[in-house]
């Protein structure tokens, strides 16, 4: 039942396989992650680690041979209640009613191929599978219409990062391409 580990997106380029997240795959979650934001909006290796340990199931990365292209990192949360730019909990809110979706990267080289379909497919049925079928996130650089296309609307504008605001949407329901 659900995600077994790898599933393959062939495009007309490449062969992407997307499969969980190991600790040994952080450094190359650093690199992504820097090809895709500001410098106000890099997070830690620490922050990073503590994501994927707190909820591996949700922690997906898509790749080309041996070269991590995107990822998600997700897990359950309460609706309304932001995770914080580089911060992690060490347990899950017993009271989760939703799926947060703390990151989704695509390397700019990479979008268009339908990477993010992907990813997300493998954290909604993540979410199926223990109930939860309400998503929330903090969108950065001009995201939302990205987010609003799958469904997510904008709840309130709240500070981020140093000199950053963030837009918070979250979904009811299973997120959706429009």
């Amino acid at each position: 039942m659900g995600f077994t580990g790898f599933a393959l997106l062939s495009t007309s380029e490449h062969m992407i396989q997307v499969r969980r997240l190991q600790a040994s795959d952080i450094q190359q979650v650093l690199r992504v992650q820097s090809e895709c934001y500001r410098p106000e909006l890099i997070e830690s290796e620490a922050s990073f680690e503590g994501k994927l340990t707190l909820y591996p199931r949700a922690c997906v990365g898509a790749w080309d041979g041996r070269v991590l292209r995107g990822y998600l990192f997700a897990h359950p949360w309460i609706v309304g209640e932001p995770v914080h730019l580089d911060t992690w909990s060490q347990s899950l809110p017993p009271n989760s009613d939703g799926m947060y979706l703390h990151d989704l990267s695509i390397s700019p080289s990479y979008r268009g191929k339908g990477i993010p379909k992907r990813l997300l497919d493998v954290v909604i049925d993540c979410a199926r599978e223990v109930g939860l079928m309400r998503f929330a996130l903090v969108a950065v650089q001009q995201s939302e219409p990205f987010w609003e296309r799958w469904g997510f609307s904008v709840k309130y504008t709240l500070p981020y990062a140093p000199g950053v605001d963030g837009s918070y949407m979250t979904c009811e329901g299973i997120p959706v391409w429009r």
